[in-house]
């Protein structure tokens, strides 16, 4: 099962100031600060970002507050992907392939994700399932051009 926890910030993509054009192309704010016990986060959609189930069954996979400052998303399919996506447009596509930009993110692991021995915890990576351990965190890609990906 894959699954992580979005703080506070999930994705600030931005150009840097040193360009006269420069400015933020997108980002997802969970509106809380980043802690345990800290609910309340924003949910994707509502900033713009659409959802991609990729056919999950509901049981297995969704996004929700991770109660940790952040937002959650669980996986527990074999080979569906869930994830949120927000599409740039044109033009700040153009700025990306024209000047250099950045990507700043929070990313948190619940401590059930690991599981703890004697403790009676959910251990979401299961090593009959290898390819669950592989999380794509972000992924950005411009006009079938560039690629990034961060994986853990």
């Amino acid at each position: 099962m894959r699954c992580f926890a979005l703080l506070s910030v999930l994705l600030l993509l931005s150009l840097p100031a040193s360009f006269a054009s420069a400015g933020l192309l997108l980002s997802y704010e969970s509106g809380v600060a980043g802690a345990v016990g800290q609910a309340g986060a924003a949910d994707p959609t509502s900033q713009g970002w659409s959802v991609n189930t990729a056919g999950s069954a509901p049981d297995y996979s969704f996004g929700q507050d991770s109660g940790m400052g952040g937002w959650r998303i669980t996986d527990g399919t074999s080979r569906d992907l869930y994830f949120y996506q927000c599409d740039l447009t044109s033009s700040q596509a153009s700025l990306m392939q024209s000047q250099d930009w950045a990507a700043n993110w929070t990313v948190g692991v619940n401590a059930d994700a690991v599981g703890r021995p004697g403790i009676g915890t959910v251990n979401d990576y299961y090593s009959a399932v290898p390819g669950r351990q592989n999380n794509n965190v972000l992924w950005i890609e411009v006009a079938n051009e560039y690629l990034y990906v961060l994986s853990y």
